[in-house]
């Protein structure tokens, strides 16, 4: 996947603001294109008043993202994975 367009357009956000950014994108997603799967995921995403997701597994799946999302960037490249 080229994001080569996306680099420099904008300052790096924090990793809470990507989140809410990245569940905000996804809500949307939902109220155009209803599914019940992404429903779920935003169930299970959504932030509970100690700010961390209703589902403490998507935590670990966030930061293990950030992470390679880290590296991608340190390297310059974006891994691309197909769908199984």
């Amino acid at each position: 996947m080229d994001l080569s367009g996306f680099e420099g357009t904008q300052q790096p956000m924090k990793e809470r603001t990507a989140y809410q950014t990245m569940f905000r994108f996804l809500e949307d997603r939902y109220r155009r294109l209803p599914s019940d799967a992404l429903g779920g995921l935003l169930g299970e995403m959504q932030l509970a008043e100690d700010g961390e997701p209703f589902d403490p597994a998507i935590r670990k799946e966030w930061d293990d993202a950030v992470a390679a999302s880290e590296t991608a960037r340190s390297i310059r490249a974006v891994p691309y994975r197909k769908a199984s």
